[in-house]
């Protein structure tokens, strides 16, 4: 373990009388240069703010649809993500607006999270009521007409051809 130094810390909650509140311990292991300067306070809450990011990652896949762009451009990539990360943080700045939208099979949640802060799933789903109410800051559009077309008597020019590329023929081994 010389090539890999690590901190390792036994967390145990406990009630105000001293009780452990969870039957057992848990474990982390604090790896890195700087982790002489974490107390074991500051790992722990690390450590429950990772709970959120992983939420928020599986939130990011499967509704703001983070890997459905592919792309072999590294440059398009990270535009993409920097695209729903703004939608995810657009969607966090409307919470405060959004109502809930219960499905029918939900109306016993209604009852347990009425109190509750949405979560951005309720308030994507209303998310078109939000913007609605917003509005937009552009202008109309302006009805153009019909487009005139290609003048009388103009020709394109033909795509160029190229032969027919075929397999040959496996040789017996």
């Amino acid at each position: 373990m010389y090539r890999c130094p690590f901190t390792l810390i036994c967390v145990t909650i406990t009630t105000l009388d001293g009780r452990p509140l969870y039957p057992r311990p848990l474990w982390l292991a604090f790896f890195g240069p700087k982790r002489q300067g974490w107390t074991p306070k500051l790992i722990y809450e690390a450590y429950r703010q990772r709970f959120d990011q992983e939420h928020m990652q599986r939130f990011l896949t499967q509704h703001l649809l983070t890997v459905a762009y592919q792309t072999p451009v590294t440059g398009h990539e990270e535009r993409w993500w920097r695209i729903v990360t703004l939608a995810y943080y657009q969607l966090w700045l409307a919470r405060p607006l959004a109502q809930a939208r219960w499905r029918p099979w939900e109306k016993h949640l209604a009852r347990k999270q009425a109190a509750r802060a949405l979560s951005p799933t309720h308030v994507q789903r209303d998310f078109q009521r939000i913007l609605w109410r917003i509005g937009t800051p552009a202008r109309r559009l302006k009805p153009r007409g019909k487009p005139r077309g290609r003048a009388p008597g103009q020709c394109l020019k033909r795509r160029s051809r190229h032969n027919i590329v075929r397999k040959g023929r496996k040789k017996a081994a």
